[in-house]
């Protein structure tokens, strides 16, 4: 018959072993810009703080797996990281939208 400590300690080794963390965050790194891997990190390293004030590995798990679903959709739209650095272009001239436009843009087709 097992003691109680030993009981916890299988608990804890059960949940550690649902990480899924070395492939996925070296998969996640591996795709992103320095500024984005040090974003990961922080996220993590909240999620860590956490998952130990917690006793819990969930938030860990949450923001792994957050950032490696939005991975793979980047990588699975193409043309998504053209507009998404299209958005963020400084040099892009910007005008404000009416609500009419936002509508017409909605319903009418593309040119």
């Amino acid at each position: 018959m097992s003691t109680a400590s030993e009981d916890l300690e299988q608990a804890r080794l059960a949940r550690v072993k649902n990480i899924a963390l070395t492939d996925r965050i070296v998969d996640v790194l591996d795709a992103l810009s320095q500024d984005g891997a040090k974003q990961f990190a922080s996220e993590l390293l909240r999620a860590m703080a956490q998952a130990k004030k917690d006793d819990d590995i969930t938030p860990i798990n949450r923001v792994i797996e957050e950032w490696y679903r939005t991975m793979l959709f980047v990588e699975g739209n193409p043309g998504f990281r053209a507009a998404y650095d299209n958005a963020h272009d400084p040099n892009r001239e910007r005008r404000p939208m009416s609500v009419e436009d936002i509508h017409r843009r909605r319903t009418e087709p593309a040119p």
